[in-house]
């Protein structure tokens, strides 16, 4: 039988009865309540959040929306708490929080009540996903603020579950069909992403590209700046300040050019310049916490690989060396910028002890000052200072006098003509053994499927022996691969040679000087892979320094195929220098030899002893105070 209830059975709210509490403790703990719960004889106090993701969308959408969440505010009798309660986020998506400034200002306006009630087109306006749209409506259930859509009403907790769920299943939905139709665009020879630095949109559609011939120019120039030697962030310091532009309006970078192996981003690693299209590489990500975006790499399975040789930009050999280089130097440091005077050698100069030198002082007009960095810690005794310029001033010296001569360049050319035709022998003979050997093994393995030579043999010896076949024959094809071709071997450049000889004396007028142009850095790369090492060991008492240097002449090569690996040609060169200061000691000495008086104390004394006949030298008494 159905239950009867009592309208009297204090189910209902009993006001009546406040007056059995004192109106002090009554005020004090209402007092959290008011303004929290919405008077019945005031109206709701409402704000409006609007967002719109798609390019394709415009500020219309934001006006459509505002204007259908106004309609319903008058029709349930609420009202705009403020105009600056219209919370709008423009052209970002609702899969993501983080960056949605606006959002992120509406809850925390929720926080602090003020507001009753929060109005939008949709839920999915609000968020895409299903953990972020329970996490909004449990915050603003917390704070006592109701969710309405302007196309459904007020919004339960399970609708937002239903609601997520379809807007999630949606997403992914679009994802795919995009993906799926970016693989086809791909397949079809377009660019599915748009035309990168160096191309612009062609007028047959989206996809289809053209190259840039001003920005090309950009794009090959970075390519040889690299392979001569520049390097990435001097790059970006000459097309900074030459005002060149650049991706996406910003300032020329390292990060810009380099990019990552991981990523595949960066001017010089793109494919495309070389007339090779790559996509579906890599699929982007977002963070779970800050909701930025990541690359991932892709399956190689996945990737799709095209020729495209009416996008080449770049020589396909010129591409192959800068990214050897690349390789080579994962992570380029950025040499140090000075005020003064730029270093020229970048490997450093070492102390006669072995521990690298720095700098310690500035000299205006002369650059760096340079000392052991071992002194400090007291495992080295030289205390002296020696200054940077002066050091590459030598150098330079000694290189145009004893490498870039004549003599030493066709010396080191006869030696590389005979290097080079005994490895093209020794290549020719590997090459004609491990064929052999090939062919052999392709015999074995096409014979094991007679039956009459495998009578007697189980069928897993079969296999092993088969397997072993071939896993031999890879071991061949990969040695064979990896042994340098006979025609891309590089070659002695005469022309080179007098140009870096040209220059050497071109720096020994202008030093001190600082590298302002491209040639300049191209210049000081081909000096660092030309002086290996750098040693200063300063003599005792003051008299000098010895300079000694290791010169690679295989650096004088031509860069094509220089990466083969051909045994290094190393000359090392030591030469003394005196100081000026003993230099005018010693004349000194010459000048009163003759009268064998040496009226000298101390140090002076001790730089010109060596140069007094020992018969000569007697001891002296010395003089007491007058």
């Amino acid at each position: 039988m159905p239950i009867e209830i009592d309208p009297d059975d204090g189910f209902r709210p009993c006001h009546g009865n406040l007056d059995l509490l004192p109106e002090e403790w009554v005020a004090g703990h209402a007092a959290s309540a008011i303004g929290r719960q919405p008077d019945a004889r005031r109206r709701l106090r409402a704000a409006i959040y609007c967002r719109y993701s798609s390019d394709l969308q415009t500020e219309g959408s934001i006006e459509r929306q505002t204007e259908n969440a106004l309609r319903y505010i008058q029709i349930i009798g609420a009202e705009l708490a403020a105009p600056q309660y219209l919370y709008a986020d423009r052209a970002l998506s609702g899969a993501y929080m983080q960056n949605r400034p606006n959002l992120v200002q509406l809850r925390k306006d929720a926080a602090a009540d003020l507001f009753d009630i929060v109005v939008v087109e949709d839920v999915d306006r609000l968020s895409r996903d299903i953990e972020h749209l329970s996490s909004i409506y449990k915050d603003l259930q917390m704070h006592g603020i109701q969710l309405h859509a302007s196309m459904r009403g007020r919004i339960s907790l399970a609708e937002i579950a239903v609601h997520g769920f379809l807007s999630v299943e949606q997403r992914e939905q679009l994802k795919y069909r995009t993906a799926h139709g970016r693989r086809i665009a791909a397949r079809q020879g377009r660019a599915p992403r748009g035309p990168i630095y160096g191309y612009k949109s062609a007028l047959q559609g989206k996809g289809f590209i053209l190259i840039d011939d001003d920005e090309a120019d950009v794009v090959r120039r970075i390519f040889t700046m690299f392979d001569e030697g520049v390097p990435i962030p001097a790059i970006a310091r000459l097309l900074n300040k030459e005002k060149v532009a650049s991706p996406y309006g910003r300032k020329w970078s390292a990060v810009c050019l380099r990019g990552t192996a991981k990523e595949g981003s960066g001017v010089l690693r793109n494919p495309r310049y070389k007339g090779v299209s790559v996509y579906n590489r890599t699929e982007t990500i977002r963070a779970l916490g800050s909701g930025k975006r990541r690359l991932r790499p892709r399956s190689i399975d996945l990737w799709i690989v095209l020729p495209a040789p009416e996008w080449t930009i770049i020589d396909p050999d010129l591409w192959a060396r800068v990214q050897t280089r690349l390789l080579r130097c994962k992570q380029e440091p950025a040499p140090r910028k000075s005020k003064v005077y730029d270093a020229l050698f970048r490997g450093g100069i070492s102390c006669g002890c072995g521990a690298k030198m720095h700098a310690v002082a500035h000299d205006v007009g002369k650059g760096r000052r340079m000392q052991c960095s071992a002194y400090v810690a007291g495992s080295c005794m030289s205390h002296r200072s020696i200054q940077l310029g002066l050091v590459e001033k030598k150098v330079l010296g000694m290189l145009s006098d004893e490498i870039l001569c004549a003599t030493t360049v066709n010396a080191f050319a006869s030696e590389y003509r005979a290097e080079a035709e005994k490895i093209k022998i020794q290549t020719s003979q590997e090459k004609a053994t491990r064929a052999a050997r090939m062919a052999a093994l392709d015999a074995q393995l096409e014979a094991s499927f007679i039956d009459r030579n495998i009578e007697g043999f189980s069928p897993e010896r079969i296999a092993g022996m088969r397997r072993k076949w071939e896993a031999e024959i890879e071991e061949h094809r990969a040695a064979l691969r990896k042994l340098p071709r006979a025609d891309a071997l590089p070659s002695a450049d005469p022309k080179r040679i007098v140009d870096l000889r040209t220059s050497v004396a071109d720096l020994l007028d202008r030093m001190p000087f600082t590298m302002d142009t491209a040639e300049e850095h191209s210049i000081s790369a081909s000096l660092s892979a030309l002086v290996s090492s750098i040693e200063v060991a300063f003599d005792p008492d003051d008299r000098g320094f010895t300079l000694r240097i290791e010169a690679r002449l295989d650096s004088l090569l031509s860069s094509v195929g220089s990466e083969l690996g051909l045994v290094p040609v190393v000359r090392s060169l030591e030469r003394r220098f005196l100081s000026a200061k003993w230099l005018a000691a010693a004349n000194t000495a010459e000048s009163d030899g003759s009268s064998n008086v040496y009226p000298l104390e101390g140090r002076e004394w001790r730089m010109r002893r060596h140069q007094v006949p020992a018969e000569r030298l007697r001891p002296v008494p010395t003089l007491g105070a007058v």
